[in-house]
């Protein structure tokens, strides 16, 4: 295990955790956090699928937007994204193994802002963008194989989350790269291929 020194932002304050409270939404003061740090974990934005339109720009490209910004301005070396397998969802029936080389096919609007703000940092130097899946609440194998086949298929421990999160901070730089990322499970679409 490393060490990494953590800045954390997020709307609300934590409890237990020295959380700074900032509005990813609205370009403010916590864009100068960004100083001197290296690698910024974005994981703002929402993710019920039953969200507006408007909600969706607002919590995801919005925010992505703002956190790409701040990136730029004080030169950080590294993006890692919380995408999500939603953006590869139209393949779903298609009978075809999802991997990373396809070109985007989102599946609802949360599918499609997640591919949008996936679009908008393909510029930026250093992007891993972790087309995350599933992660319920009750995080256990247990639990999860009563969930519907759709969500199990594309189910993600919490221990394969952080191993993705780990890894991504010292992988070499290949631009971007966006990375499917769930759990060796039964009839898993989404093979990780890089």
């Amino acid at each position: 295990q490393s060490e990494h020194r953590l800045i954390l932002l997020d709307q609300i304050p934590h409890p237990n955790l020295p959380v700074h409270t900032a509005n990813l939404s609205s370009p403010g003061r916590w864009m100068d956090l960004f100083r001197d740090v290296d690698v910024v974990f974005h994981l703002a934005g929402t993710a019920k699928l039953n969200s507006s339109p408007e909600t969706y720009k607002r919590e995801n490209i919005d925010c992505t937007a703002n956190v790409l910004s701040a990136c730029r301005e004080h030169n950080v070396r590294r993006i890692v994204f919380a995408s999500s397998l939603r953006v590869m969802g139209g393949y779903r029936k298609s009978g075809k193994r999802i991997v990373e080389s396809l070109k985007p096919y989102p599946e609802g609007f949360f599918g499609q802002s997640k591919s949008t703000c996936e679009t908008m940092l393909a510029d930026f130097p250093d992007v891993i963008s972790l087309r995350l899946g599933w992660c319920p609440r009750q995080n256990v194998r247990e639990a999860v194989l009563g969930a519907p086949e759709r969500l199990r298929e594309m189910w993600l421990s919490d221990d394969d989350f952080l191993q993705a999160v780990e890894l991504s901070i010292a992988a070499d730089n290949q631009g971007f790269i966006p990375l499917n990322i769930t759990s060796n499970v039964a009839n898993n679409h989404y093979p990780l291929k890089q």
